[in-house]
Protein backbone atom coordinates (compact mmCIF):
# COMPACT_ATOMS: atom_id res chain seq x y z
CA UNK A 1 0.00 0.00 0.00
CA UNK A 2 3.04 2.53 0.72
CA UNK A 3 4.44 2.16 -2.54
CA UNK A 4 1.40 2.73 -4.23
CA UNK A 5 1.10 5.58 -2.32
CA UNK A 6 4.33 6.87 -2.92
CA UNK A 7 4.28 6.10 -6.41
CA UNK A 8 1.01 8.33 -6.74
CA UNK A 9 2.79 11.07 -4.82
CA UNK A 10 5.73 10.49 -7.41
CA UNK A 11 3.70 11.07 -10.25
CA UNK A 12 1.24 13.97 -8.79
CA UNK A 13 4.92 15.74 -8.27
CA UNK A 14 5.52 15.48 -11.94
CA UNK A 15 2.29 16.73 -13.43
CA UNK A 16 2.75 19.85 -15.21
CA UNK A 17 0.46 22.99 -14.40
CA UNK A 18 -2.01 23.50 -17.31
CA UNK A 19 -3.15 26.50 -18.43
CA UNK A 20 -5.92 27.66 -16.16
CA UNK A 21 -2.80 27.71 -13.01
CA UNK A 22 -3.78 31.23 -12.49
CA UNK A 23 -7.43 30.90 -11.33
CA UNK A 24 -7.86 30.81 -7.26
CA UNK A 25 -9.04 27.24 -6.96
CA UNK A 26 -5.85 25.99 -9.24
CA UNK A 27 -3.81 28.02 -6.81
CA UNK A 28 -5.34 26.67 -3.77
CA UNK A 29 -5.01 22.83 -5.46
CA UNK A 30 -0.90 23.34 -6.29
CA UNK A 31 -0.13 24.25 -2.61
CA UNK A 32 -0.65 20.27 -2.33
CA UNK A 33 2.01 20.01 -4.32
CA UNK A 34 4.44 22.32 -3.10
CA UNK A 35 3.86 21.38 0.69
CA UNK A 36 4.66 17.71 -0.78
CA UNK A 37 8.15 19.43 -2.21
CA UNK A 38 8.46 21.41 1.26
CA UNK A 39 8.28 18.34 3.44
CA UNK A 40 10.72 16.43 1.25
CA UNK A 41 12.88 18.62 1.45
CA UNK A 42 13.07 19.31 5.02
CA UNK A 43 13.89 15.54 5.17
CA UNK A 44 16.29 15.60 2.50
CA UNK A 45 18.23 18.49 4.79
CA UNK A 46 17.74 16.30 7.69
CA UNK A 47 18.88 13.57 6.45
CA UNK A 48 22.19 14.89 5.61
CA UNK A 49 23.29 15.25 9.28
CA UNK A 50 25.08 18.91 9.16
CA UNK A 51 24.25 21.34 11.50
CA UNK A 52 23.99 24.40 8.77
CA UNK A 53 21.17 22.52 7.43
CA UNK A 54 18.87 22.46 10.49
CA UNK A 55 17.90 26.12 10.04
CA UNK A 56 16.61 25.26 6.54
CA UNK A 57 15.13 22.00 7.43
CA UNK A 58 12.63 23.72 9.82
CA UNK A 59 12.14 26.72 7.08
CA UNK A 60 11.22 23.71 4.29
CA UNK A 61 8.95 22.04 7.53
CA UNK A 62 7.03 25.66 8.38
CA UNK A 63 6.48 26.73 4.84
CA UNK A 64 4.66 23.28 4.13
CA UNK A 65 2.91 22.91 7.08
CA UNK A 66 1.38 26.43 6.12
CA UNK A 67 0.54 25.72 2.51
CA UNK A 68 -0.70 22.24 3.45
CA UNK A 69 -3.24 24.19 6.25
CA UNK A 70 -3.88 26.32 3.25
CA UNK A 71 -4.50 23.90 0.93
CA UNK A 72 -6.42 21.46 3.08
CA UNK A 73 -8.89 24.22 4.48
CA UNK A 74 -9.46 24.74 0.80
CA UNK A 75 -10.16 21.39 -0.09
CA UNK A 76 -12.35 20.60 2.13
CA UNK A 77 -14.32 23.97 2.19
CA UNK A 78 -14.88 23.40 -1.56
CA UNK A 79 -12.77 26.43 -3.06
CA UNK A 80 -10.52 24.05 -5.51
CA UNK A 81 -12.83 22.49 -8.35
CA UNK A 82 -13.26 19.31 -9.46
CA UNK A 83 -11.12 19.40 -12.40
CA UNK A 84 -8.02 20.88 -10.54
CA UNK A 85 -8.49 17.76 -7.96
CA UNK A 86 -8.09 15.71 -10.65
CA UNK A 87 -5.42 17.88 -12.68
CA UNK A 88 -3.18 19.13 -9.87
CA UNK A 89 -3.84 17.30 -6.42
CA UNK A 90 -1.80 14.69 -5.41
CA UNK A 91 -3.41 11.46 -5.57
CA UNK A 92 -2.54 10.40 -2.03
CA UNK A 93 -4.58 13.16 -0.95
CA UNK A 94 -7.71 12.50 -2.37
CA UNK A 95 -7.58 8.78 -1.68
CA UNK A 96 -7.68 10.06 2.10
CA UNK A 97 -11.39 9.36 3.68
CA UNK A 98 -13.29 12.39 4.21
CA UNK A 99 -13.92 12.10 7.95
CA UNK A 100 -10.58 12.37 8.63
CA UNK A 101 -8.94 15.56 9.76
CA UNK A 102 -6.79 18.19 8.83
CA UNK A 103 -3.55 17.20 11.38
CA UNK A 104 -4.27 13.84 10.06
CA UNK A 105 -4.07 14.16 6.38
CA UNK A 106 -0.87 16.64 7.04
CA UNK A 107 0.77 13.57 9.34
CA UNK A 108 0.34 11.33 6.47
CA UNK A 109 1.86 13.71 3.86
CA UNK A 110 4.46 14.32 6.35
CA UNK A 111 5.37 10.59 6.56
CA UNK A 112 5.30 10.04 2.60
CA UNK A 113 7.16 12.78 1.60
CA UNK A 114 9.72 11.39 3.73
CA UNK A 115 9.40 8.34 2.13
CA UNK A 116 10.12 10.32 -1.38
CA UNK A 117 13.27 11.72 0.31
CA UNK A 118 14.52 8.35 1.10
CA UNK A 119 13.87 6.33 -1.95
CA UNK A 120 15.11 9.63 -3.84
CA UNK A 121 18.46 9.23 -2.30
CA UNK A 122 18.67 5.24 -1.92
CA UNK A 123 18.04 5.62 -6.06
CA UNK A 124 21.16 7.53 -5.70
CA UNK A 125 23.02 5.04 -3.66
CA UNK A 126 21.88 1.74 -5.45
CA UNK A 127 21.03 0.52 -2.13
CA UNK A 128 19.44 0.78 1.48
CA UNK A 129 20.35 4.62 2.98
CA UNK A 130 21.66 3.17 6.32
CA UNK A 131 24.09 0.54 4.46
CA UNK A 132 25.86 3.80 3.22
CA UNK A 133 28.40 5.56 5.40
CA UNK A 134 27.56 9.13 6.30
CA UNK A 135 29.84 10.77 3.84
CA UNK A 136 28.24 8.86 1.05
CA UNK A 137 25.11 9.77 1.99
CA UNK A 138 26.50 13.65 2.27
CA UNK A 139 27.51 13.65 -1.05
CA UNK A 140 24.46 12.23 -2.82
CA UNK A 141 21.77 14.10 -1.11
CA UNK A 142 23.96 17.20 -2.20
CA UNK A 143 24.30 15.99 -5.86
CA UNK A 144 20.55 16.02 -5.67
CA UNK A 145 20.27 19.14 -4.69
CA UNK A 146 22.76 20.61 -7.04
CA UNK A 147 20.68 18.68 -10.22
CA UNK A 148 17.24 20.30 -8.55
CA UNK A 149 18.18 23.38 -7.54
CA UNK A 150 17.21 25.83 -9.92
CA UNK A 151 14.98 23.69 -11.65
CA UNK A 152 10.77 23.99 -10.54
CA UNK A 153 9.59 23.35 -8.45
CA UNK A 154 12.37 22.76 -6.54
CA UNK A 155 13.83 23.64 -2.77
CA UNK A 156 14.96 26.68 -4.28
CA UNK A 157 11.73 27.28 -5.83
CA UNK A 158 9.72 26.36 -2.36
CA UNK A 159 11.90 29.27 -0.74
CA UNK A 160 11.57 31.82 -3.62
CA UNK A 161 7.66 31.47 -3.60
CA UNK A 162 7.45 31.20 0.20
Amino acid sequence: MINRLLMAALVALALPMSAHAQSQSAINAQKGQDMMQAFTCHHMMRLMFVDKTKELSQRFYKIGLRLGRDHLEALFAGRITEEDRRAIIPAVILQVPDDQGMNFVLGAMYQLSKEVAFKKIEEQLGGDFYDFRKSQRNRVINNLFDAQIFQAPTCDGILRAN
